[in-house]
């Protein structure tokens, strides 16, 4: 399977599709720097570093945008990669299998993308991972079908696997918190609040002088509605 180009386009497919989705949200004014990218790229790429994290952070702290840009940064150093979005699933899915379906694929992620990597690095992200959980999530069950997946990675480390979800979850949702506390692979990655200056930039750049902003307090994610710009999109970050 190393290197069939069929595989291959239908992994690249899931991956540009995400890609698409989460640039389609950012806001005309820009994002704020973060200093996420780095270090979630850090954690994928260094020897002996876990294969699972957990991307977390509170609804709209930009899990999915820092996801994105670190998955493009990895596709770059030619990781074969596989996305998918939770929030789209299909609730029959109940296997690895029935996720690579959903995904377009041929078979469960688990088991083309340590056949393409031959060996190499790769990477599976599950965004919206909240969509299934027990705590928020409407298909509570299609959990199932992410878990058969992960089973199947265990016996290929060279495969990373990126989680995005919110805290929340992860603190409610027995099942994630025993992924956590459990299983030697997994370790927790958190997306924080935008600092102060961060923010003043990317306000600053658009033409916008945040002294002159109504007060309220500047770091928060996404801005007050009395913060906003007149005529520009309400967030910051996706």
């Amino acid at each position: 399977m190393a290197g069939d180009s069929n595989t291959l386009n239908a992994l690249a497919a899931t991956r540009d599709g995400f890609l698409r989705h989460v640039r389609g949200r950012t806001p005309a004014l820009g994002l704020a720097a973060r200093p996420h990218l780095d270090q979630l790229h850090g954690r994928l790429v260094a020897e002996g570093g876990p294969q699972i994290v957990l991307c977390e952070g509170r609804a709209g702290s930009g899990k999915s945008t820092v996801a994105a840009d670190v998955l493009e940064r990895l596709a770059g150093h030619g990781w074969p990669i596989a996305v998918v979005r939770m929030d789209r699933a299909d609730p029959s899915a109940r296997t690895a299998r029935g996720l690579g379906t959903m995904m377009n694929l041929q078979d469960s992620p688990g088991i083309l993308l340590p056949g393409v990597a031959d060996g190499g690095p790769g990477l599976f992200v599950v965004d919206q991972l909240d969509a299934v959980s027990l705590y928020s999530g409407r298909m509570a069950d299609v959990f199932e079908a992410v878990e058969d997946v992960l089973a199947q990675l265990s016996a290929a480390p060279n495969i990373k696997v990126l989680l995005v979800v919110r805290t929340v979850d992860v603190e409610r949702d027995g099942r994630l918190s025993r992924l956590m506390t459990a299983d030697v692979r997994a370790e927790r990655f958190p997306v924080g609040e935008l600092t102060e200056d961060s923010v003043r930039a990317v306000l600053t750049a658009s033409g916008n002088d945040p002294d002159k902003m109504p007060s309220c307090s500047l770091p928060s994610t996404p801005p007050c509605a009395p913060c906003r710009p007149p005529n520009r999109p309400p967030r910051l970050t996706p």
